[in-house]
């Protein structure tokens, strides 16, 4: 598996990954898929941040994205935030447990640290998820060093039914 920054050409496939989930999922409140300009205005803004924005690829087959990443700034638009980034991580609904996202963090996080070694915090928001993969999720980032700070309650109306919504969140800061 290889993990790079992503380019144009995989925006495409990117937004089919994320159809999915708009579609299918509480992954995401977003109720209609972005079209390809709006999407890739998104990654735009990821990369005029200085945040990486990544893509995991079959070693075999580089041009076949098997999930991507990134991170944005909390709250931008409140500097005093500027020290927390929230991460987002999406695969492809055929390559889950496939070690892609273990991978996609782990590169997340190295890039984080290199491009902004003043991020202190992660945050990752995520859908409570009783009905689909949300157990599944959350194991992921606790296995990746996430732990609960928050809930909030009925905050999200998907397929016909409420969803909580879950703050997790990680610290790069080492304690001597």
């Amino acid at each position: 598996m290889l993990v790079r920054g992503i380019t144009d050409q995989d925006i495409p496939a990117v937004l089919e990954i994320y159809t999915h989930y708009v579609q299918n999922s509480v992954a995401t409140f977003e109720l209609t898929p972005p079209s390809l300009a709006d999407f890739s205005k998104r990654v735009d803004s990821i990369r005029t941040s200085n945040l990486p924005h990544l893509v995991a690829t079959a070693e075999e087959n580089p041009n076949s994205v098997l999930g991507y990443a990134y991170a944005s700034f909390y709250r931008a638009e409140r500097h005093a935030y500027r020290h927390t980034v929230e991460i987002s991580i999406y695969l492809s609904h055929t390559c889950l447990r496939s070690g892609a996202g273990r991978a996609l963090m782990n590169a997340l996080v190295a890039g984080i640290r290199e491009r902004q070694p003043h991020v202190r915090e992660l945050l990752a928001v995520m859908a409570v998820d009783t009905v689909g993969s949300g157990v599944g999720v959350e194991m992921f980032y606790r296995k990746m060093g996430f732990e609960e700070v928050g809930k909030l309650k009925k905050v999200g109306y998907k397929f016909d039914r409420w969803i909580d919504v879950m703050f997790l969140q990680k610290s790069l800061v080492v304690e001597a």
